[in-house]
């Protein structure tokens, strides 16, 4: 999962056939217009420039690394105005088309957008020679993975990253007649989450009648989330116990599942909003256990995000005491799902987060690991204003009125640690500037939302008050 796949970002890659269920041979527009005398849709994704060196989570930056792309329409009933009841009527793969880039914005802020103009099939019928069509309404699915050419040559992917993970160069992904609300991203049976913690996925939609389509857009966005963990001087020993493994873990066992239609939240009866945009069903008992209890690997597997094991320990630094510390910043990280918020109550007696930072004890023979260490991980809103925050002092957390550390104030804590993992969203726990110092015991750390991933938005209104 750790192996780099070196190959360009956006900004230079091609994309090519993803899904071959429900496909028809895709017209590229020469920039004039389309095939239908104008019906044609611009795909666009965020980007940037440069070419980057692809490990499991890049960083923050907002270079991303779609490359296959396919294009999806449902058309809807008549006065049927939901699109997730709109049916598939056919889809469109795509081979070797090039992203175009506002290449001056791009050298002036280092990011832009890449877009692409694509003709539909004529086989839709969507024309002013099929009036009902032109007057229908539809929604066209976009569907990005971050696939690389076999062997980095040009011409064979590898299926691999996103295209593996959830199936997508599978012959029958959508199956004619099959309706938005049924399309999700879903983890094959012969992957695991790691293939998630690897893999980019883009989605984006457009609702519009048949005769508006010609010059809409698409934008792609990422549909999981980004989490990344900066930590130093882990250590060697507590309590006497070898600390085999740091691990950033979920409260439950991860979603498998997104929808490609992203879910807004849903407004509760007391005002506060539910979020709703992941697969599965939410957890309703925490899987982390209490310091000095044990789980199974396989238990702590299907809830981890990323770890660092002992062997990326490096650098031992002796202090006066005797005790053993690694003194380097180690940093990891990985892609995502979707996920809610935690509820109810840990094993330790404490409200349940929604993510922790456990150290380790090696497993033993019969698979299980102690916790040596486990520590909640409370969100911070404001990324800005990060280095002035601590859960005691007492300030206000960007301007949003909510005191950190004050107890009495249950809907400010429901906020900090039960916030859910929001797609296109990067999480930073502690920073590179300010990594998490795991030699101080403290039990409780601190996750930011990064604003330079697009997505960024103010969570604190998501998941006040989980049910």
């Amino acid at each position: 999962m750790n192996t780099d796949k070196i190959y360009k970002a956006c900004g230079m890659a091609l994309i090519a056939a993803l899904c071959a269920g429900c496909t028809d041979d895709a017209s590229l527009d020469d920039g004039v217009g389309g095939s239908q005398g104008g019906a044609y849709i611009t795909l666009t994704v965020p980007s940037g420039i440069t070419p980057a060196t692809r490990t499991v989570l890049p960083g923050q930056q907002s270079a991303q690394h779609a490359t296959r792309v396919a294009l999806y329409a449902f058309k809807h009933g008549d006065g049927e105005t939901d699109p997730l009841k709109a049916k598939c009527i056919g889809g469109m793969s795509f081979d070797e088309i090039k992203w175009n880039q506002d290449l001056d914005k791009a050298m002036d802020e280092g990011t832009s957008t890449q877009s692409q103009r694509v003709s539909l099939t004529q086989d839709w019928g969507i024309s002013e020679a099929n009036p009902k069509n032109w007057n229908a309404t539809y929604t066209f699915l976009a569907i990005g993975s971050d696939d690389v050419y076999k062997n980095g040559e040009k011409g064979t992917w590898a299926g691999s990253n996103s295209t593996a993970a959830y199936g997508l160069g599978s012959a029958e992904y959508f199956t004619k007649g099959t309706t938005l609300e049924k399309c999700y991203a879903e983890l094959q049976d012969n992957k695991s989450v790691d293939d998630i913690h690897q893999s980019e996925l883009f989605a984006g939609t457009l609702t519009c009648k048949g005769s508006e389509v010609a010059g809409k857009e698409i934008n792609l966005y990422r549909r999981v989330a980004g989490v990344k963990g900066h930590f130093r001087r882990i250590p060697q020993k507590l309590n006497d116990e070898d600390v085999a493994e740091l691990r950033v873990v979920y409260w439950a066992k991860q979603p498998t599942t997104v929808p490609y239609y992203k879910r807004a939240d849903e407004k509760q009866e007391d005002g506060t909003l539910k979020f709703v945009d992941y697969g599965g069903e939410a957890a309703k008992a925490t899987k982390i256990k209490a310091v000095g209890e044990s789980m199974t690997k396989d238990e702590l597997d299907k809830c981890t995000y990323f770890k660092i094991e002992r062997k990326d320990f490096t650098h031992e630094v002796k202090f006066e005491n005797g005790n053993t510390i690694i003194g380097d910043t180690v940093t990891a990280g990985s892609y995502v799902l979707p996920a809610p918020g935690a509820v109810g109550k840990s094993s330790d007696g404490k409200d349940c987060s929604t993510l922790y930072v456990l150290l380790l004890a090696k497993a033993t023979e019969e698979g299980k690991m102690k916790i040596l260490q486990k520590r909640r991980v409370f969100f911070v809103n404001s990324y800005e204003n990060r280095t002035a925050q601590t859960r005691s002092d007492g300030v206000t957390d960007g301007g949003t009125g909510i005191i950190i550390g004050q107890e009495p104030n249950e809907d400010a804590l429901d906020r900090e640690r039960r916030y859910p993992i929001v797609a296109n969203n990067y999480y930073t726990i502690g920073t590179a500037q300010e990594p998490i110092d795991m030699s101080t015991g403290e039990t409780e750390v601190n996750i930011y939302v990064d604003p330079r991933w697009e997505g960024h938005e103010d969570l604190g209104g998501i998941g006040n008050k989980p049910s």
